[in-house]
């Protein structure tokens, strides 16, 4: 299908779907607010330079692409409220919306991402084929991969294996890093397999399951009939897993796949077990939601969708035939 999509922030945008609203009181103040060209650590650096805060006194929900105009939530110190203004301008960025609430803003406390993407076409192409496509992502939902500019650093994967098995708390930022990028790494490998196999929705034997919107996990065998139900309408799908010494693992097949896949990787139960991060469950696969198809022009097509927290865009149009390129 000859459409590409080349993200800057006047193609792609993307707002932040709050987890829970700012509840009118407290010690942080949550800013709303809207920048172009900026990376959300880049903006979080800013703000804190200019408020006068450390780094980590400025809380953010989740990262969002430099090459975007988003709508983002970060927390900061009810302390600077008489500053925000004046600071938010001087960073280049509107502010939306200042609100107090109880607690400082963490990674994660989102419930999803509304995305809106300019789609080039470059040549004649049939709309309907694009729509049959996005029709199947809405009943099968969306492979949960990593996309690529996760990975933008070449060397932070070899960076976080070596780390991985050292047994080192690392302090630097740049090893927390290496060590996140390396267990993504490792989960678009079992990801791969799962669907090299034809396995990616359908569970296996001893597969650890989530319901999507929850956080916890469960092992298929302790569900009811009914599961199957609930994985065909895509309310639960199974997980593979970000390693890590506390990762909850799966049993039988599920457990022979995951592991036959990390020891490929280098990986074997002691260098689990010395590891110095956690380790998490994700999805292999996420539902899309508000879905929405609009040509603009001859040349040119929006696509808007909704996905859950973590989740990528790019993904999304590359499963679709799409042409991602650079920004």
């Amino acid at each position: 299908m000859p459409l590409s999509f080349r993200p800057s922030p006047s193609t792609f945008t993307v707002e932040e779907i709050p987890l829970f609203p700012p509840g009118g009181k407290g010690e942080h103040l949550y800013l709303t607010v809207r920048r172009s060209g900026l990376s959300t650590p880049g903006l979080a650096a800013a703000l804190a330079r200019l408020l006068g805060l450390h780094e980590r006194e400025v809380g953010i929900a989740g990262l969002k692409d430099e090459a975007s105009t988003a709508v983002q939530t970060l927390s900061v110190p009810a302390r600077v409220r008489p500053l925000v203004e004046k600071c938010c301008e001087e960073a280049g960025v509107e502010l939306i919306s200042a609100a107090l609430h109880d607690h400082k803003l963490r990674t994660g406390h989102l419930a999803g991402n509304r995305f809106r993407s300019l789609l080039n076409a470059d040549g004649p192409f049939d709309l309907s084929v694009l729509e049959q496509a996005l029709d199947r992502l809405s009943t099968e939902g969306m492979s949960n991969g990593y996309g690529p500019q996760r990975f933008a650093d070449p060397k932070a994967v070899e960076r976080g294996r070596r780390l991985f098995s050292n047994g080192r708390k690392p302090r630097a930022k740049r090893d927390r890093f290496a060590l996140s990028v390396f267990q993504a790494w490792i989960f678009n490998e079992v990801l791969a397999e799962r669907t090299a196999c034809g396995c990616l929705a359908t569970p296996l034997r001893g597969d650890l399951l989530t319901r999507h919107g929850a956080r916890s996990n469960f092992y298929l065998e302790d569900a009811g009939e009914d599961i199957f139900d609930d994985i065909t309408s895509l309310r639960v799908s199974p997980t593979g897993p970000l390693p890590g010494r506390k990762v909850r693992l799966p049993r039988s097949d599920a457990l022979d796949l995951e592991q036959e896949v990390l020891e490929r990787c280098g990986l074997d139960s002691g260098a689990l077990a010395s590891c110095s991060v956690r380790g998490a469950r994700r999805a292999l696969r996420v539902p899309v939601a508000e879905l929405l198809l609009e040509p603009v022009s001859a040349s040119m097509v929006a696509l808007a969708f909704t996905l859950p927290p973590g989740s990528y865009a790019t993904e999304l149009m590359r499963q679709i035939d799409i042409d991602v390129q650079s920004p």
